[in-house]
């Protein structure tokens, strides 16, 4: 639950807020397993991250609409805007047998209202995804240990207005992704 100080980026001082200060935001949660059978779990679980107390919680354009102006690497200096983030994650997995397991899941981020239509204001919502579907396969053998998961994250679409000194007008994003994942480890 405690921020955690991992140093600085000596040659981003000047130019990343906070004199490029960097944190692991506080992270909160809750869950817990249920297994409904012998081979099959669910989950579920609620986490909390605290990524507003970031240097990057400050916002590039103001909520009226005004540049961020501040001097880069000050306190204030311009950034993309993040705020706090709690998500909600569910699951279930089952254990084929001693070798082979497989699973799937959904994780859902809650997304806080804008106090503005302005989208520049928090830049990193055009960026977010807020719902995210994941399957996954886990193979072991002997030492060694194979994971491969798969998934899919749903389109975000955000829409807002420009602010007067950037020409306004509307502007509308939209992004979605998918990734594959392959890890290897070894048990020695």
């Amino acid at each position: 639950m405690k921020k955690s100080y991992v140093g600085q980026f000596r040659k981003y001082r000047g130019y990343e807020p906070h004199h490029a200060q960097n944190y692991i935001p506080e992270t909160a949660g809750a869950g817990f397993t249920y297994l409904f059978t012998k081979k099959l779990a669910g989950r579920f679980e609620v986490l909390w991250t605290n990524l507003g107390n970031l240097p990057n919680a400050n916002n590039n354009v103001l909520p009226d609409g005004r540049l961020n102006l501040n001097k880069r690497g000050s306190r204030k200096s311009p950034g993309p805007g993040l705020q706090d983030a709690t998500f909600i994650n569910m699951g279930l997995g089952y254990n084929v047998n001693s070798m082979l397991s497989v699973g799937a899941g959904f994780s859902h981020r809650i997304k806080l209202s804008r106090k503005t239509s302005n989208i520049l204001s928090h830049t990193y919502t055009l960026q977010t995804t807020y719902d995210l579907l994941a399957v996954g396969i886990n193979f072991k053998y002997h030492q060694h240990d194979f994971f491969l998961t798969l998934s899919h994250g749903l389109k975000n679409r955000r829409s807002g207005f420009l602010p007067d000194e950037l020409g306004s007008g509307k502007l509308i994003g939209k992004k979605s992704y998918d990734s594959l994942s392959i890890s290897w480890g070894y048990l020695y």
